[in-house]
């Protein structure tokens, strides 16, 4: 793995806690610390899956079902195991182990959708550098460049 690499990934990483972090901290008014760990996994993944060869809808499935993975398995950790609180869906319909359950499932594959998007743009962003008379990269984003 080369240091342009590791740098991007780091990139994303970061790009989807702090994205994650806000999004929750928007939506409940607080997040977890491990929230961002969970926020920086999801997103590196769907940077992968953005490379494959599959309809927007199959990719935006795929995105959810990681994101509500991920949610469980930390919410196992988090929340069962350690009894940290972080979460609990007990309350909702269908929900397995008060960790995951239907609604969310939903909400992820919405919030795929907007990674996908954002995942592309930064992809070009950050592979298409555009030097304007000086060796400082000037990055453009253009939503136009960015189709899914």
């Amino acid at each position: 793995m080369n240091s342009q690499r590791v740098l991007e990934d780091t990139v994303y990483f970061g790009t989807g806690a702090l994205g994650y972090g806000m999004m929750e901290i928007s939506c409940r008014g607080y997040t977890h610390p491990s929230m961002l760990l969970a926020g920086g996994l999801c997103f590196l993944t769907i940077r992968g899956f953005s490379g494959l060869r599959r309809s927007f809808p199959i990719k935006c499935a795929l995105g959810a079902a990681t994101i509500t993975s991920v949610e469980f398995l930390f919410g196992c950790v988090f929340n069962l195991a350690l009894h940290m609180k972080v979460w609990d869906y007990s309350d909702q319909p269908l929900n397995i182990f008060g960790q995951i359950c239907p609604k969310f499932l939903l909400i992820w594959y919405a919030v795929s959708a907007g990674g996908f998007l954002l995942s592309k743009c930064m992809d070009r962003a950050l592979k298409k550098p555009v030097f304007k008379g000086s060796k400082k990269p000037d990055f453009k984003i253009s939503v136009r460049r960015c189709r899914l």
